[in-house]
């Protein structure tokens, strides 16, 4: 799984410290590493294994990294993967190689429903526009396909990152390897990645473990006690750092960057305190299905509507779940729409349905939302907005019409009369193999990895 630039921070009242790691300059030499003199406190049942800082350059301080990552987990005998280095340049270029993405006029119509939603900018989601995230904000990664770490080393083309934190990154990065040998990742992403939504609950599954162990590895190292330690400030200052790091990347992508690891690491510590490593596994055999049950433990209510028939000229593209968190990302932006009141009905959210189309004939798009929310009173709420949409209630449900069509109010009242009737986009008919495949709700194709 790729890593985020602050999932390698660590906590942050060793940030200071842990500065003085370097990639390839660190030491195997306890006496004069930056933990010389401190004295261990190994994670309880994992006594044996090496808790000094090191050189992740060498072959022993990653086996010996690799040793301790692999009790703590509870994964006696998995075997270490192998790892290597790459510019920043060589890994944007690798990845233009090896993704199979393209920006096609149905991953540039997906685009423009983005940008309607304030979730995007025009080109963010193009693959230049993500390699260009990926090359700058990502320090190490685990590749499920070839089954090892990469660290990422700036050269000069891209903002610096803090590659000193190499000896952290390599545990959390250790913690995917570890969890690819016993649960297979790309099957456990297939088997549940329905939406965007749930491909974001999941993947903070995968983070959020990552982030507990990693933590437990470094509190271990400078031989503090981890009960001791505020988890909710640590997390609170990783969000707060995050902010600050992915200022002007668009929500849409900025949201994987930050989510699973701010999120989703107190959820998986707290499911771990409580009960135990088999808790964690069971995550990985029925995982959470919504973003909203990573924050604040909310059963998704599905919302099961077919799309409403798209207006004369435009088809249906696809369908998807994008959950509370990019609901209030895009309500947010709105200006009519208050902070606290943005606040308020993406904490009452309990499902949604997106609907997504394009004009065959221009460059117009159209997105349908249908809200569910927990109160009768968010839905008066939202109702009672006058928004850059059209809006009605529909069996308790609030659906919000917007376009990017000169013919505003042609479009939009077709869509808001078809929903309220009933009246169903076909299933084929679709203009290209792609649209058609697209159709079905799953994630769309460039979310949220190239």
């Amino acid at each position: 799984m790729l890593e985020q630039f602050t999932a390698s921070l660590g906590w942050s009242s060793l940030l200071m410290l842990a500065a003085g790691m370097t990639a390839c300059g660190g030491s195997d030499d306890a006496s004069s590493g930056p933990t010389a003199g401190i004295v261990p406190l190994p994670v309880p049942g994992c006594e044996q294994e090496s808790y000094t800082a090191c050189d992740v350059a060498t072959d022993a301080c990653q086996a010996a990294i690799f040793s301790t990552m692999a009790c703590i987990r509870g994964n006696p005998g998995a075997t270490r993967p192998s790892s290597r280095t790459l510019t920043a340049t060589e890994y944007g270029d690798e990845l233009a190689a090896n993704t199979t993405n393209a920006d096609t006029p149905l991953s540039l119509a997906y685009e423009r429903c983005a940008v309607l939603l304030n979730l995007a900018r025009p080109g963010d989601l193009s693959v230049q526009s993500q390699i260009h995230v990926q090359t700058s904000t990502v320090p190490a990664y685990y590749s499920n396909k070839t089954k090892q770490v990469t660290f990422v080393v700036p050269d000069g083309s891209v903002p610096a990152y803090h590659y000193e934190y190499a000896y952290i990154s390599l545990s959390h990065e250790y913690v995917h390897a570890l969890q690819d040998q016993e649960h297979d990742l790309t099957q456990f992403k297939k088997d549940h990645w329905e939406t965007t939504d749930s491909a974001l609950a999941v993947t903070s599954v995968i983070e959020g473990e990552a982030e507990a162990h990693q933590n437990a590895f470094l509190a271990a190292t400078w031989g503090l006690d981890p009960t001791n330690l505020d988890s909710n400030a640590h997390y609170a200052a990783m969000k707060a750092w995050d902010k600050q790091v992915l200022a002007g990347i668009s929500p849409l992508l900025a949201i994987w960057r930050d989510f699973p690891y701010s999120a989703g690491g107190p959820y998986v510590q707290q499911v771990l305190t409580s009960g135990g490593m088999p808790a964690v596994r069971q995550l990985f055999i029925d995982p959470p299905a919504a973003s909203a049950q990573i924050t604040s433990g909310i059963e998704p209510i599905p919302v099961v509507a077919e799309a409403p028939a798209p207006p004369a000229g435009y088809e249906l593209m696809s369908t998807d779940t994008l959950g509370s968190e990019l609901l209030y990302d895009y309500l947010v932006t709105v200006p009519t729409v208050a902070m606290i009141h943005a606040n308020l009905l993406a904490a009452d959210w309990r499902g949604d349905r997106f609907y997504f189309y394009r004009s065959l004939s221009s460059d117009s798009v159209a997105v349908v939302a249908r809200l569910r929310f927990a109160t009768q009173a968010m839905q008066s709420l939202l109702l009672s907005i006058s928004g850059p949409w059209q809006s009605t209630s529909i069996e308790g449900d609030v659906v919000l019409a917007l376009t990017t069509d000169p013919s505003t109010t042609a479009v939009l009242g077709t869509l808001l009369t078809n929903a309220t009737n009933g009246i169903t986009a076909p299933s084929g008919g679709a203009s290209d193999p792609s649209t058609a495949a697209a159709r079905p709700s799953r994630v769309p194709p460039f979310l949220p990895e190239l």
